[in-house]
């Protein structure tokens, strides 16, 4: 069985491993972080040996103000994640406007702590969801896209990306900011599954639309319509007691060998689970 020792030198082996070419100006590579691991979406049953462990190393993370970060989080914990970490200067609501009661929230927690906080109204649809408003379109996921460039052009302070659940839309976009600091996306995609408290996944639709305006060549979109996979790939391998380096080494052999979105979206469907159970009889 993994050691805590072992889980603490997670940095270390990303770094070796993944060796991303582009990094931003300071050289150093931003964490992710995602929900408040105390207070948002809190677990019905303690986790026990390596899930015990991977939840320990990500609360340390949180707590830690040193090294830039980007917070993901939903409606149970965007407050939390502003009034822990006064460094944010960065705050996108991935979802709807900022009204006039979040303005309030935000004055009240952060005063004069300058904040460069910005609304965008999009549905959180992608394939594998009913209909909605908004779906993500062109029109819709510029406005993000040219906010991330504005936040990359400030030099990337931390900053704070929130949706309704902090699960499909800001994990995406977490994902193509962080990628912009990496230059590839299947770095930070590693990185954001392994930040991954509880669950956490991205929109494939978003994705698809960004990718051409950040010229990643279809990356960003191939490892957006993975993450739910890699995750699941990260709970079974803590079951089964894997060492840290076979966790990172088989997330990182799923980014580099995408499923596209056909395949991504029969292997979680309904008819797949009604095949295995077919061939179970």
């Amino acid at each position: 069985m993994e050691t805590e020792t072992d889980w603490q030198q997670l940095e270390f082996l990303l770094n070796q491993k993944l060796n991303p070419e582009k990094r931003n100006n300071t050289g150093i590579i931003h964490k992710i972080c995602h929900h408040v691991p105390t207070q948002g979406y809190p677990d019905h049953q303690k986790p026990r040996g390596l899930e015990k462990i991977r939840r320990d190393i990500c609360l340390k993370a949180y707590e830690d103000r040193k090294t830039p970060g980007i917070y993901v989080g939903g409606v149970e914990s965007w407050e939390d994640i502003l009034r822990d970490h006064p460094e944010i200067r960065y705050f996108a609501y991935v979802g709807h406007e900022i009204n006039e009661r979040d303005l309030g929230i935000i004055q009240k927690i952060r005063g004069d702590n300058p904040l460069t906080a910005r609304g965008f109204e999009i549905s959180d649809w992608d394939r594998r969801a009913a209909s909605t408003d908004n779906h993500p379109s062109e029109e819709n996921v510029r406005p993000v896209v040219d906010y991330l460039q504005e936040w990359y052009d400030a030099g990337t302070p931390p900053c704070l990306i929130r949706c309704a659940q902090g699960l499909y839309r800001s994990g995406v976009t977490a994902l193509a900011a962080h990628s912009m600091i990496t230059g590839d996306p299947r770095v930070s995609a590693t990185r954001l599954v392994l930040a991954d408290w509880g669950t956490i996944d991205s929109n494939w639709e978003i994705a698809r639309i960004a990718d051409p305006m950040l010229g990643f060549d279809g990356q960003l979109h191939s490892t957006a319509v993975n993450v739910q996979r890699a995750v699941g790939e990260l709970g079974e391998m803590l079951m089964n007691n894997s060492s840290l380096e076979e966790v990172v080494d088989s997330i990182i052999t799923i980014f580099h060998n995408p499923w596209d979105e056909e395949k991504a979206a029969y292997e979680v469907s309904f008819e797949k689970l009604l095949d295995q159970h077919k061939q179970s009889q």
